[in-house]
């Protein structure tokens, strides 16, 4: 199972935990992605969750359920952090979101023209490759990853 970006939505996100625990073979996979936080917080920033999670907060709640978890941090590599920058600085200019209405792949086209204009990677070109992955989550990752392992 793949949880992305979902569990810090979820109203009761010990039930969620179960039920994917349930439904899982002996010896399956759990796998829950959410942003990192350093401390637990039940009022985040963010008005669409319900909760953000500290490494800690979050181990502590798949472990009543997964006799293996493994956390590991996701952030941006270098060249991916250089484009978000560059791109940042035009999104600085659209506090209300009105770019928002433009469809994504005419977004991505002008992001693009706006990259090489500056001699960067063209939104097609940054992959998987520019994203780094740690164990143990550092305090500079983005994302929290847990892996979670049923009994066999």
């Amino acid at each position: 199972i793949i949880s992305q970006d979902t569990i810090e939505h979820v109203r009761n996100d010990e039930r969620f935990v179960a039920e994917a625990h349930r439904v899982l073979r002996p010896g399956g996979l759990f796998f829950v992605f959410t942003p990192y936080r350093k401390t637990h917080s039940t009022s985040p920033e963010n008005p669409y969750h319900l909760r953000e999670y500290s490494p800690e907060s979050l181990l502590r709640l798949l472990r009543e359920h997964f006799p293996s978890v493994r956390l590991f941090g996701r952030r941006a590599g270098a060249a991916l952090q250089d484009v978000e920058a560059l791109l940042d600085k035009v999104r600085r200019h659209d506090p209300s979101g009105i770019r928002a209405l433009i469809p994504r792949p005419i977004r991505h086209f002008v992001g693009s023209l706006w990259l090489r204009l500056h001699r960067r990677r063209p939104l097609r070109r940054i992959s998987v490759e520019d994203v780094e992955y740690t164990e143990g989550p550092p305090e500079d990752s983005t994302t929290i990853v847990a892996v979670c392992t049923s009994r066999a």
